[in-house]
Order: C-alpha cells, then structure tokens, then sequence
C-alpha cells in the first residue's frame, strides 16, 4: 500500500511537472511573439523616420540573371510608400506596404506598384516574370542601413538612408551612367599577368578573360554615383573586388587598387557605314548602308532573303536589329514560306514559315553588337522546312545553322 502511495506521488508531481514546462513554454513563445512585434514596430519606425526616404540596390532573379537596379524609396506611418526607378527618370508611383510576420519582419509591397513589381509581374514571354521580389525579410535594421533578404530569390540586398532626395540621388547614377557608357572594354594587369575585361553597360556584367579569352570571372553590377558595383566579390590573381571607382582623368575603372585601362567602345553613326567580309562563312561581303540618317541603315548580303534593316543607338554608340518581317517565296513544293528575323536570348534567329510565332517576335528582344577593332561580332542561325532547298544555301534539314560567332571586318 505505502509503495502505491509512493508511485501516486511521482505521478502527480510529474503532472505537475509537465504542467509547469508547458507554461514555460508558453511563455517564451509570448515573448518570442513580443519581440516579432517590437522588430515590426521598431522597423517600421525606422523606415517612415527617413525624410529623404531609402536608396535600394535591388537584383533581381537568384542567378543574378539582369543585373542591379537602383530604387529610391520613402515609407509614410500610414503604410504609404512611394517609389522611384532607375529607368523611369523624372516618375514616381505610390502604393501601400505591409510589415508582417513569417520567419522574421517581412516588408511586402502588398498592392501594386509599376515600378516594385516590374520584376516581379509575369507577361505572355515570362510565366514566372524575371524572379523578382516584392516582399523582403528584414535581417537586419539600423538607423542607417537595412538588410533584406528577397524571399523568391533568396538575394541579399540592402537599402541606405538618402542624405539627399530621391530626384538627386538618381540624378548622380544618371550622371555617372552617361560617362559609363561610353568605355565598354579595357585591359589590367594583376600579379604580372595581362587581362582584358569587359563593361557590358546594357546587360550590367563585367566578366575579365585570360590571353586565350577564357573568362576567369564574371558578374553583374549596379550602377553607382563614382562607377559600379559587382553583386559579389571576385577574385582574380588574388585580388577580392567589388567596387569600381571611375576615373575620369585617365578614363580608368579602378579597384582595390587594381586599374582598369578603359577605350572608348562609343561609335557615330557614320562609323558602321561600310563594306565587312565575314570570314566565318567563307569572306562572304555584306554592305551596311544608310537608310535614314543618325538613326537605320539597311544591310545588304547578311540574309539571303532580303535586306534587314538594323537602328542606331545614339546613347550607346551601337547598333541593333529589332524583329522584323523579311520576305515571301514560294519553295519548290509550291508551299509559301514567310520569313522573319527574330532575336531570341542575344541570338539572330531567321525563322521560316514553320516556325513563325507571336512569342518568337514580340518587341523586346534585341540584339546588340558594337563595332571594335576587329570588327562587329553577332550571332546568326537560319531555320528551314526540312527538304527545302535555296540559291546560294544547302539544305541542312530542320535546322540550318551558320557559325554562332561571326565577326564583321569593314573592308
């Protein structure tokens, strides 16, 4: 009997036990909602306290796929906030944010906004758009700097209190993006060893290739007030960089104390005017004359079906072919063929009637080339029906393909 009285006991101070732990626990998920709560309030705070509002470096998609963009953005108490873009200089747009809870503060842009959700909306061409954010977990907030992560990316970005306003602010990407653009390639040296780099100011990448042109790293960048900065560090000879600083002095990009030698890629319109052979496809010659001045030209001999016609970026300096109708023949079958040239991923796509689609050619996709010292260097495939057969082409089948890379040499 005394051996029951003593099993009942320990049963019932374990309940006791068990019941204790569980307020316990209890309590420290109280607490650990409390400091959520506070995290939301305190951050929240922080973001509406800034007069000038915050300079957001945004990259989009989780392979850094685009680039960085340049946001301004000001946060009001009453959950307003109004956003500037990099491209859409002069505008502005207001929307709504939220601060919510979901493993940490979250900051999510909840209504749309045409500039926060340009990444993030799908279109007919991009079912999941360009694996953008609009909603961020705020890992770190201070009075000065936010950290964020992008909860479909995954990337980190940050955003900086302005010291000036908004318009000023990207008036001074602007400024340094103006000059930027006029130097797309250079040349360093690093531990003794001879690289070449490249700018690429329209897709935001520098990649740096080795003698025999093996690239030895590459990244995309933002653009920043004093030149750009990678989305991550690289390391090349044993040197970590980052941040590029131009210099318009010596018309250089330096870094951790590295110098880039720049030479100017920027060409008039004049300068693409001209007769190129193409040693790829047995020193075939093109013609690349004028159509309307300072602003198309039309290039004879590329394509075996008519003349395209290619535009002139001023900004740039460079040139581009945009989607454009070609040419109707009839084949030997008496099937009629309509021919476009089509601009797919920085490819030039010649599609034949089985291939032409609405998808393939809709505006957007462009192909971009500048004219070096060795010439102009684009891409080029030829699609047919299979059996078909052309002057001055061979059938190859379904698909007709000319080198990946041709270089234009002017004559």
């Amino acid at each position: 009997m005394k051996k029951n009285r003593i099993a009942f006991l320990l049963i019932a101070l374990s309940m006791l036990s068990l019941q204790s732990c569980l307020k316990d626990d209890e309590k420290v998920y109280d607490e650990s909602g409390d400091r959520v709560e506070k995290n939301l309030i305190n951050a929240k705070s922080v973001l509406s306290s800034a007069e000038n509002g915050w300079a957001l470096a945004y990259f989009p998609h989780r392979q850094l796929k685009y680039g960085g963009y340049n946001y301004c953005l000001k946060f009001t108490e009453d959950n307003m906030v109004t956003v500037w873009y990099e491209e859409a200089p002069g505008q502005s747009a207001t929307s709504t944010y939220a601060m919510t809870s979901d493993d940490g503060p979250v900051l999510s842009f909840d209504t749309y906004n045409k500039f926060m959700h340009i990444y993030a909306t799908p279109s007919q061409g991009e079912y999941e758009a360009k694996d953008g954010d609009f909603e961020f977990i705020l890992l770190k907030v201070t009075d000065e700097q936010i950290t964020l992560k992008g909860k479909r990316s995954g990337n980190i970005m940050y955003m900086d209190r302005l010291s000036v306003t908004p318009e000023e602010h990207l008036k001074s990407i602007q400024d340094m993006k103006d000059i930027d653009h006029l130097y797309g390639g250079g040349t360093v040296e690093i531990a003794g060893v001879p690289y070449d780099a490249t700018f690429d100011m329209r897709n935001r990448r520098l990649t740096i290739t080795d003698s025999l042109g093996k690239s030895v790293a590459s990244r995309t960048y933002i653009f920043t007030k004093t030149g750009i900065q990678l989305a991550d560090t690289i390391e090349v000879g044993g040197v970590i960089m980052q941040d590029f600083t131009f210099n318009t002095d010596d018309n250089s990009f330096s870094s951790a104390g590295t110098v880039f030698k720049m030479e100017s890629t920027y060409r008039k319109y004049k300068d693409f005017l001209g007769t190129y052979k193409i040693n790829e496809l047995t020193a075939k010659t093109i013609t690349i004359k004028q159509k309307v001045a300072d602003s198309t030209y039309v290039v004879d001999g590329l394509t075996y079906q008519g003349s395209p016609i290619m535009r002139y970026d001023s900004y740039w300096g460079s040139v581009e072919f945009v989607p454009q109708y070609m040419d109707h023949w009839v084949s030997g079958g008496g099937q009629d063929i309509y021919d476009w040239l089509v601009l797919t991923d920085g490819d030039m796509i010649y599609f034949g009637e089985e291939y032409v689609s609405t998808a393939a050619v809709f505006p957007g996709n462009q192909l971009r080339f500048t004219l070096g010292s060795n010439g102009m260097t684009i891409m080029e495939y030829a699609f047919s029906k299979p059996g078909l057969e052309d002057e001055g082409n061979e059938a190859l089948g379904l698909i007709e393909e000319y080198p990946q890379t041709m270089v234009f040499v002017k004559q």
